[in-house]
């Protein structure tokens, strides 16, 4: 099958796909299982949970969200429509996404790495404490990232291989924003990919000094496949996009979504009047370890928290920053030693010379080979157009000093503009160095750097919202394993066996993730006030049966609506007094109040549930 090519998958991929399914499948029923022993915690959840409820045709007053990740809850509010109506239906649908994002992120892998390098790369990604915290547990972001995956790697397979495959790629990009929004700052990651192929520099360059050449060359470019293809996704994008919009305008008239995503994209500060609000710019750079592995997450108001990296984050970054700095004095010293960055290193002298050339995944043959002089060649120029080069690398660093001076002082859009600017400046001035994979490499720093950016640019700091970095930095730590393992990759005589260190390393590194995984449930403390709405509702449920006819009053309509299944009345602290004067039979408050018509029969947590006397 051509695709299977295409992705570079073969029958030797076979076993380390089921390993990676398996080990996906088990952790994400582990986690769905705590997440049931846990409790909804992210308040979120409860829109989705009565959007899918909405689909699947009853509507409980969310008409107003229905914007809100129509994906995710389509797909659950069909599974409401068979009957299975739970929290656990969410899970499993959230839970599906992930791992089919993670299968995706092996795949993509593989374009740079071997099977062992892509298998470590992706069961790091999963195990990941940040990850598992909100791994099929109703939230969108890890959906969102798995179909961001996919329409980046169908996105680099139409650039390097078929142009037919800007089709699935930018239908699944329609299909990550309208799971999560925000998924919509890929698109940078996409053009730094696109524009490393189609130099936009060198275009410049033919159109300053070859006019007549340019006009050809653009004339011909329009008449290939590539623009076809182009032009087919973005209608089929557009024509998906509309649909979508459709099926949201039937339920609202106003699209918060738009809003939503120019105040994300406008890079502004937003509200202070947020749970999440924190003036601490550098919250996820100074917390990263402890995304990365945490010994402890502890619960604040249902905002859980990661402390206390343990050691295996040391380790992972440890790996990354080493590995880079040894690819680096690599990529310095080609000239010396001829390398080639995808893990074949070829040493030129005039004498036979006896190498170690790399197999597939470590296993290392012993070969002669014959080595020429090197000849020396005169350096090509760059650019035809004479002070172009001289001129980008001066725009370059001016455009680098005022993104840095200027971060977090103006929007983030103009700084992410500037970034992306910057690399693709990059691109164009390595681009005689011949670097395999520059692309590759320089869409992750893209992807890393236009996430980190937006949300750092934010005064509304989540720590899930980081999740959108991890496949960048996972892909990195992977590259500097991958430097690494050259330089560690030699046998060992342990207990009359030669042992090669680079397949040891990896398989302590697998070992060392997937065990964190399986006892990551051990690290989170446990607040037995996450499911006190649960369980106030089900008290309610058993006290009165007849409860679906009488007015209730809540503090907090979102986890009650879904507990109750029935529309309430939102009474907050301030709105108190209508109470003695309404005909509610219930009010459930999250404090002990005094109330003149009202006497209190149950109380779970810090919740009360009080009934109207003499009914």
């Amino acid at each position: 099958m051509k695709f299977i090519k295409d992705i570079n998958i073969n029958r030797m991929d076979s076993p380390y796909i089921l390993f990676l399914l398996i080990f996906t499948s088990l952790i994400t029923i582990n986690i769905i299982f705590f997440n049931n022993q846990l409790g909804i915690y992210c308040s979120d959840v409860f829109i989705y949970l009565l959007n899918s409820l909405n689909y699947a045709g009853v509507n409980i007053d969310a008409n107003a969200t229905m914007y809100l990740s129509p994906v995710l809850c389509m797909i659950t509010g069909g599974i409401f429509r068979l009957g299975y109506v739970n929290v656990n239906a969410l899970y499993i649908v959230t839970g599906i996404f992930a791992i089919f994002g993670n299968l995706g992120f092996y795949i993509l892998l593989k374009k740079r790495f071997n099977k062992t390098l892509s298998l470590i790369g992706s069961i790091l990604l999963f195990s990941l404490s940040l990850n598992l915290l909100w791994l099929a547990n109703g939230t969108l972001d890890i959906p969102a990232i798995g179909l961001s995956i996919w329409s980046i790697l169908f996105f680099t397979l139409a650039v390097d291989k078929n142009p037919k495959y800007y089709i699935p790629s930018l239908l699944l990009f329609v299909l990550s924003i309208f799971t999560r929004y925000t998924a919509g700052l890929i698109i940078p990651v996409l053009l730094i990919y696109f524009f490393g192929k189609y130099d936009l520099f060198q275009c410049l360059d033919k159109l300053l000094s070859d006019r007549e050449s340019f006009k050809e060359s653009a004339k011909a470019f329009l008449k290939t496949s590539e623009v076809k293809y182009i032009i087919i996704a973005l209608i089929t994008s557009v024509s998906l996009t509309i649909i979508f919009l459709y099926f949201i305008s039937g339920y609202v008239t106003n699209l918060g979504f738009l809003s939503q995503s120019s105040a994300v994209s406008s890079g502004l500060k937003t509200s202070v009047v947020d749970s999440a609000f924190t003036t601490n710019t550098y919250f996820y750079i100074t917390n990263f370890l402890n995304f990365l592995f945490s010994n402890n997450i502890i619960f604040k108001g249902n905002i859980p928290s990661l402390y206390n990296p343990n050691i295996i984050s040391y380790l992972v970054f440890f790996i990354t920053i080493l590995g880079l700095i040894i690819g680096g004095l690599k990529l310095k010293y080609q000239k010396k030693r001829h390398i080639n960055l995808n893990g074949l290193s070829d040493f030129k002298s005039e004498n036979k010379i006896e190498t170690l050339t790399k197999t597939t995944d470590y296993k290392v043959k012993n070969e002669k080979i014959e080595s020429k002089p090197i000849k020396k060649t005169s350096k090509e120029p760059l650019f035809k157009t004479k002070k172009l080069e001289p001129l980008l690398k001066l725009i370059f660093i001016i455009t680098l000093i005022f993104a840095v001076l200027s971060f977090d002082k103006i929007s983030s859009t103009i700084t992410l503009i500037l970034i992306s600017f910057d690399i693709l400046i990059l691109n164009s001035l390595l681009s005689n160095h011949k670097i395999k994979y520059l692309n590759l490499d320089l869409a992750m720093i893209t992807w890393f750097l236009v996430y980190l950016i937006t949300f750092t640019y934010i005064n509304i700091k989540v720590n899930r919202y980081i999740l959108t970095v991890m496949p960048a930095f996972v892909y990195f730590f992977t590259l500097g394993l991958n430097y690494i393992s050259q330089e560690l990759d030699f046998n060992l005589n342990l207990f009359k066996h030669k042992i090669n260190t680079s397949q040891l390393l990896a398989v302590i590194l697998i070992i060392i993730f997937v065990f964190s995984a399986f006892t990551f449930t051990s690290t989170v403390t446990i607040d037995q006030e996450i499911k006190s709405p649960e369980l106030i509702s089900n008290y309610l449920k058993h006290y009165d049966p007849d409860y679906e006819s009488k007015n209730i009053g809540v503090y907090n309509k979102r986890p009650f609506s879904w507990f109750l299944h029935k529309d309430l009345f939102g009474i907050d602290k301030y709105h108190r007094d209508y109470l003695e004067q309404s005909d509610l039979t219930y009010y459930i408050s999250n404090e002990k109040v005094n109330l003149t018509n009202y006497h209190q029969i149950q109380k779970e947590g810090n919740l009360y549930l009080y009934q109207r006397n003499n009914t």
